[in-house]
């Protein structure tokens, strides 16, 4: 029994003083970051809307010194919003973790939401062409 209440009181002194359990590696974040800008990919899909008030756009990632990376643009006809949002969510969370370890610096400038506009069914941002349209890198 003594052995045990030792036990638990080093497990709960070791979390306390910050050598809990946390062996993620600047890679492995690294690696967790774009696993999920690909989930976020596969799910967008720009095409298949028939008006422009069915384009969305949704802020992702997060610069090192605050704010989204991106925003991502996508038809709600034929996107799973609910997917797509908790894989950006995701997204963003593990960059910020990613952002937190390393000391992620960035170009500290503000995204703005893009205006978006409807050309032949498919959405993408004002004054672009669709086959150059960046989705998510």
């Amino acid at each position: 029994m003594k052995a045990r209440a030792w036990l638990t009181s080093l497990v709960m002194l070791t979390a306390l003083l910050g050598g809990g359990c946390d062996t993620e590696t600047d890679v492995d974040l690294l690696d967790r970051v774009m696993s999920q800008r690909g989930k976020v990919r596969s799910l967008v899909h720009t095409e298949g809307c028939a008006s422009v008030d069915q384009c969305r756009s949704v802020p992702m990632g997060a610069k090192g010194c605050g704010g989204p990376r991106e925003y991502v643009v996508y038809c709600s006809v034929t996107t799973d919003e609910p997917a797509l949002l908790a894989a950006i969510d995701a997204e963003t969370q593990a960059e910020r973790a990613y952002n937190s370890k390393t000391g992620g610096v960035s170009d500290c400038l503000f995204v703005m939401p893009p205006v978006l506009e409807l050309a032949g069914g498919v959405c993408q941002r004002a004054g672009t062409s669709p086959s150059l349209t960046p989705t998510v890198r």
